[in-house]
């Protein structure tokens, strides 16, 4: 099963990556990546480094995801050794209007996440909705809805919300609250809120709030934690 998932994402990138090909003559602003590095001291005596990446592809296509490292909670002696991971990349693409009844900001996921690097594969398929909140907040604010109805692999689905929301031109916070249900028959939230200060256009101070009910679930481990840290931009 794993190795099905692998080629159906290498199939992915590879339609991506001749797409781009294809009209890299006439869109010369494509597949230039934008990196974030983040690192983290996290309450529960651990470190993390969070590697994020977005890249716009041809024809509307955008390629985002992230990989955390993460050492293991309740080890303070070792909180600088990293003993897991987690890995969550999107294939993503905004539906122009004219499709669907001119509506804007309705699109699709191809989700694909990995853990551990064990036999933990899933892929996801489903629906986004992203639209302003330049009227509650500053013009730089937005949120994403998502529903992810089809799931490879584990018995599930998945709806979630990210967001941002700009206070001042320095000051903003990001983050998303992802709701897992059906698996298991034992529903599950997964949610991070990060407050950013934007010290220039390389570095942010951070200031994340986690919580993750599958962890919480887990004997002698705790599901929710603050982590500061330090966000590099490239």
């Amino acid at each position: 099963m794993k190795i099905k998932a692998t080629i159906v994402l290498a199939s992915l990138l590879v339609s991506a990556c001749l797409l781009e090909s294809a009209f890299a003559e006439t869109e010369k602003h494509l597949w230039v990546p934008k990196v974030q590095t983040t690192y983290y001291f996290d309450s529960r005596d651990y470190n993390s480094l969070t590697i994020k990446s977005s890249v716009d592809l041809a024809l509307g296509f955008n390629f985002w995801g992230f990989t955390d490292i993460r050492g293991n909670q309740n080890d303070p002696d070792k909180r600088f050794v990293f003993k897991r991971s987690f890995m969550e990349y999107r294939l993503r693409r905004k539906f122009d209007p004219e499709w669907v009844l001119g509506i804007r900001g309705l699109g699709f996921d191809v989700e694909y996440n990995g853990r551990n690097g064990k036999d933990t594969t899933i892929l996801r398929y489903g629906l986004t909705y992203h639209h302003s909140l330049a009227m509650l907040f500053d013009t730089t604010s937005w949120m994403r809805w998502r529903y992810l109805p089809i799931e490879t692999f584990e018995r599930g689905q998945q709806t979630s919300i990210a967001y941002r929301l700009g206070f001042t031109s320095r000051l903003f916070l990001t983050g998303f609250s992802d709701y897992n249900f059906d698996r298991d028959g034992k529903p599950k939230w997964v949610a991070e809120s990060q407050l950013n200060f934007l010290v220039n256009n390389d570095l942010d101070i951070v200031l994340e709030f986690r919580y993750n009910g599958f962890e919480e679930d887990i004997p002698r481990l705790k599901g929710f934690g603050v982590a500061p840290g330090i966000k590099l931009k490239f």
